[in-house]
């Protein structure tokens, strides 16, 4: 990954709005994430006998970074798993969620649980920022802080919530019915506005994502790395019972090291408009050590 803080890298987006990100803070609209439903009485057992996390004991407003894993301990998707009351989600990057849906309704062949993508009939919101929690308080009628993930009362709706950052900062996602899509948006973006937090576009967020230095599925990592490999060890327990994948995560974790790493990339100075992503990365004699995957 490329990473320049001072700038914002992401040729359509807008420095002024990257900049709010650190000052005062941003919504997102739609974001380029999706939550899935998982529901039925085996979605906790099922979720367990997949992931890469070890779910034990994630209690109601918990969350637990996980990913999914190939037989031969492959990249497939990572995820957060969150609890609200009894229910499951998974925040995944959007596209994942149609391989993940896929794939988990697969081995569930004999199990009660089932996925479903709930961008059918809600909409994201994302806010984040230093008044993010300010703003989001302001919203939930004054409350804060609450559990990691949650539903806030909103009228006569139970509005979905988890505190997360994307970016670095800190940071909630809405999970709002379509049916209340404008008048949800009016009310918070009025809110938004008091406080300095300003709109953001795909390009801001692509932007504010490569600056953090967060990495994104299908971009940075694919089915032909390892999970090692990519650096999401916080996704992954190697003492949990088994899931696809952990002989030979177990294997190489024993050995020690992996040929390749995913790590950031800091660039001084002037680069040219020429598209990066792709671009291979020399080393001190001259040979190509890796490529540069986001920008």
């Amino acid at each position: 990954m490329a990473d320049e803080q001072e700038t914002a890298p992401h040729p359509e987006a807008t420095a002024a709005t990257c900049d709010a990100a650190w000052k005062t803070g941003v919504h997102l609209r739609g974001v380029e994430r999706c939550w899935i439903e998982v529901k039925g009485e085996d979605a906790a057992a099922h979720l367990q006998a997949m992931c890469t996390q070890d779910l034990g004991g994630q209690g109601a407003g918990e969350t637990r970074f996980a990913a999914l894993a190939a037989d031969r301990g492959r990249y497939l998707a990572d995820f957060w798993v969150i609890r609200i009351g009894d229910e499951w989600r998974l925040d995944i990057a959007a596209g994942l969620a149609g391989n993940l849906v896929k794939r988990l309704n697969m081995y569930a062949v004999s199990a009660d649980a089932e996925l479903r993508d709930l961008a059918e009939t809600c909409v994201l919101h994302h806010l984040e920022g230093p008044v993010a929690e300010t703003v989001f308080a302001a919203w939930a009628g004054g409350v804060a802080p609450r559990p990691a993930a949650g539903r806030v009362a909103w009228g006569a709706e139970q509005i979905e919530y988890c505190r997360r950052s994307h970016f670095g900062e800190p940071g909630y996602t809405v999970l709002v019915p379509r049916a209340l899509g404008t008048k949800f948006e009016t009310g918070f973006s009025d809110l938004c506005g008091e406080h300095g937090v300003i709109e953001a576009g795909a390009a801001e967020a692509e932007s504010l994502r490569v600056q953090a230095g967060r990495p994104l599925g299908g971009v940075d990592m694919c089915g032909d790395d390892l999970l090692q490999e990519t650096g999401l060890l916080a996704a992954v327990s190697l003492t949990k019972g088994c899931y696809p994948g952990q002989e030979m995560l177990q294997r190489i974790s024993k050995q020690g090291k992996v040929r390749k790493r995913l790590t950031g990339l800091r660039v001084k100075g002037i680069l040219s408009g020429e598209p990066l992503a792709g671009v291979p990365v020399l080393g001190p004699g001259g040979d190509e050590v890796g490529y540069i995957t986001s920008e």
